[in-house]
């Protein structure tokens, strides 16, 4: 497959998943808004040195659930342009670089 198709596809495969990323369904902008009413509910019961705790948790948090998020955002990447290129080849062959 020569690189310009692989181009096109990318660009599809992209703007798909971008797509999805800007329009998520209602349950997950729930589920994001219930965890942060909690947050701050629970942040207004905190002294100073476990506000600072939390702090810390909620940035891991945070840097956990983005990993996840490219994690998953990645693998299906990976998947899509496997299976419109037909299963086949290395992509790093095509991309002359580590797809991995």
């Amino acid at each position: 497959m020569d690189r310009s198709l692989y181009k096109a596809i990318e660009d599809f495969v992209s703007r798909r998943i971008n797509h999805y990323g800007m329009n998520e369904k209602d349950a997950v902008n729930e589920a994001y808004q219930t965890f942060h009413d909690a947050a701050l509910r629970l942040r207004e019961t905190l002294d100073a040195e476990q506000a600072a705790l939390f702090k810390t948790c909620e940035d891991t948090y945070r840097l956990a659930d983005g990993e996840t998020c490219y994690y998953y955002y990645k693998a299906g990447f990976g998947d899509a342009l496997r299976f419109l290129m037909g299963w086949g080849g290395d992509l790093s062959e095509i991309m002359g670089q580590e797809t991995k």
